[in-house]
């Protein structure tokens, strides 16, 4: 199974000049249309490929997070400031 996305197959439509539409040559045109494309395998994703998924973005955003703070740190001027920098890179860390 593969997942197009629908203006695509339309924009091809109506690039063969195929202005008309209902079911049948709709059929016709997709068929057309996946015959030339090289379409990707649609795999559907497990409960725990989607909780991986999130649990790496949640992983990369935190990254991006620390080293924001580590910036953060070599232009800070404030001792509590650099007191709670310190303390998120600290428990980033752990």
């Amino acid at each position: 199974m593969s997942v197009v996305n629908a203006k695509r197959v339309r924009d091809y439509a109506k690039a063969i000049g195929q202005h008309a539409k209902n079911d049948r040559i709709d059929a016709h045109i997709i068929r057309q249309s996946a015959a030339i494309t090289q379409l990707k395998r649609y795999m559907q994703q497990t409960d725990s490929t989607i909780r991986l998924d999130a649990l790496i973005k949640r992983r990369d955003q935190l990254a991006k997070q620390k080293t924001a703070e580590k910036h953060h740190l070599e232009a800070a001027i404030d001792l509590n400031s650099m007191r709670s920098i310190k303390k998120f890179i600290k428990a980033f860390d752990k």
